[in-house]
């Protein structure tokens, strides 16, 4: 038991920690002395107010049918509570303006009182950590936009009454959101978007092609569908062209039809951020994010543009004033557009189909708002006819699964990519070879600004395989460069980076099936040729596999 004398009361168990939260001044020292006359004071008190805090704290819990802690973020805690005559999810944050409003006029309305902004907010600091300490509370997974769980598609329209649409292999339909439905949030980035034509005339998909002069209709209609696909890493879409070719609008139209964030270009599109926490903050409030004018991707860029596709944990410091770390997963949909970026990490490549836009003649360029204009027009059907074909990939997912065989890269993209393509009425197999001929060219970018196949292939000359020490192989890549020409920022700069700069090019090696293994030397000189415990590679070039088939062909 512990005096506050805010309370006047003795306190004891969630009692005292809610003192605590609300900064009451506390006898910790126990130097407090109650007397009879005290004790008569402080039950008569007890019995004719209750604290303010505390009793908004029971209505508080009274009105939420769902806790949980974010399975990606585990510092954040979310609730469904009841609004008007529907269900929405709030963050139990005490910073959270729209969780103190709500909490203010749900209590104003049912209690018939008004509380302040600082005892709501001291109300839900509690509650928040409360549910952290409880063991009892599950984890879950907060989805923003779309929900993919069960062989079950759910995206939220932004809607007033909270109604999502779902999307299953027997059906579309509109369902209330409740605690038996995945659990969604909005951020101050979701807008809403417009209701769906889920009877569209003809073929908007091509229109809206056209309309954006794309120069590879086919293989950007199936990678505009993939961004619905929750929860699976999809390419980024790059954007490439000079100015004048509609990279800006083509880019925020493509955010409206997935993502929207509002109906103006500069709404939906955004600067790329400095640093790993800025990135990780501008990924968070948005199923698809947006960046635009990329001039330059390094190496650290590339790298977090990877993890944040494919998805990764990024650790945090809960404050800049103390040590505490805590992860945040992250797995996100990913746009960019610039004028001349070029893609030289084999990584990104392989995560990243690059759309190239010719600039618009004078004779075919229209204004802004006819393009707008034609944009609204197109926005109900191309949502109903993409959510058509989600329902189709649904139905047939798992055959088309297994008629793939050879999975190389993004291989959930491929069979996906494959769903949809033959829901669009293509032919089976064909998708794969659309996608194939997108990588080929991301390959030849990368051929032309990564020196190793060529350097290799020269230190190989006619041999198979070759041998090296790891500081001569550097010696004789760099001699390779400045004799050819190339860029010498590319390569590492010494024998110790040899190691990162070949693992970082292993999507090059493969394709020019060649297989590098670094070893350290266990035997003497006079038997190895190499000295004790040095480091060195092995060089080998492979002859690829031959399949049943090809040997019927005599390949």
């Amino acid at each position: 038991m512990t005096w506050c004398f805010n309370c006047k009361l003795d306190q004891k168990n969630d009692h005292l920690a809610l003192c605590k939260e609300l900064g009451h001044d506390i006898d910790s020292d126990h130097m407090f002395q109650i007397t009879n006359h005290d004790v008569k004071k402080i039950k008569d008190t007890k019995e004719t107010k209750e604290n303010p805090a505390r009793k908004l704290t029971k209505f508080a819990t009274s009105e939420m049918i769902k806790v949980c802690i974010s399975q990606s973020d585990p510092t954040r805690v979310y609730a469904d509570v009841k609004m008007n005559d529907h269900f929405v999810t709030i963050e139990l944050d005490k910073d959270n303006s729209r969780t103190k409003n709500w909490l203010r006029v749900r209590a104003y309305d049912k209690l018939n009182e008004m509380y302040s902004e600082e005892t709501c907010a001291s109300a839900i600091g509690f509650l928040k950590a409360k549910a952290s300490m409880d063991e009892k509370i599950q984890s879950e997974e907060i989805h923003l936009r779309v929900a993919y769980v069960y062989d079950e598609l759910y995206y939220d329209l932004g809607r007033a009454d909270w109604k999502l649409l779902k999307i299953s292999k027997n059906g579309i339909s509109f369902v209330d959101y409740s605690k038996n439905t995945p659990m969604f949030i909005r951020t101050s980035k979701t807008a809403k978007q417009v209701e769906p034509n889920l009877r569209p005339d003809g073929n908007p998909l091509d229109e809206f092609v056209k309309l954006c002069k794309n120069p590879n209709p086919e293989l950007f209609k199936v990678h505009l569908v993939t961004f619905f696909i929750e929860g699976l890493p999809m390419p980024i879409m790059a954007i490439r062209g000079h100015a004048g070719a509609t990279k800006s609008t083509t880019s925020s139209m493509v955010k409206r039809i997935v993502d929207p964030s509002g109906k103006r270009n500069e709404d939906n599109l955004k600067s790329f951020p400095h640093g790993e926490d800025n990135f990780v903050t501008s990924l968070s409030s948005s199923y698809l994010s947006w960046y635009e004018n990329i001039s330059h991707i390094d190496r650290e860029t590339s790298n977090m543009l990877c993890r944040a596709v494919t998805g990764s944990s990024f650790d945090k410091r809960a404050q800049y004033t103390n040590g505490d770390v805590f992860s945040i997963s992250i797995k996100r949909k990913i746009g960019i557009n610039g004028v001349d970026f070029t893609i030289s990490q084999s990584d990104l490549a392989d995560r990243t189909i690059q759309f190239d836009l010719e600039r618009i003649s004078d004779e075919q360029r229209k204004t802004s708002k006819s393009i707008e204009e034609e944009f609204r027009r197109l926005l109900p059907d191309i949502l109903g006819q993409i959510f058509i074909i989600l329902q189709k990939v649904l139905a047939t997912i798992d055959e088309v699964e297994k008629q793939i065989k050879d999975k190389k890269r993004m291989a959930d993209f491929l069979v996906y990519g494959e769903a949809i393509y033959q829901a669009m009425g293509h032919t089976q197999g064909e998708f794969q070879d659309l996608y194939e001929n997108s990588i080929k060219k991301n390959l030849e970018t990368l051929y032309d600004n990564n020196p190793i196949i060529p350097c290799l292939d020269n230190i190989l000359g006619d041999e198979t395989e070759v041998d090296l020490q790891a500081n001569v192989l550097y010696s004789r890549i760099k001699s390779f460069v400045d004799e050819q020409g190339y860029n010498a920022q590319i390569i590492p700069k010494g024998s110790n980076g040899l190691y990162n700069w070949l693992t970082r090019s292993k999507t090059l090696l493969d394709d020019n099936n060649i297989i590098v293994i670094k070893y350290t030397n266990k035997q003497t000189k006079e038997k190895s040729g190499f000295h004790p415990n040095a480091t060195i590679y092995n060089i080998k070039r492979i002859t690829p596999k031959q399949t049943a088939l090809d040997n019927e062909l005599e390949l």
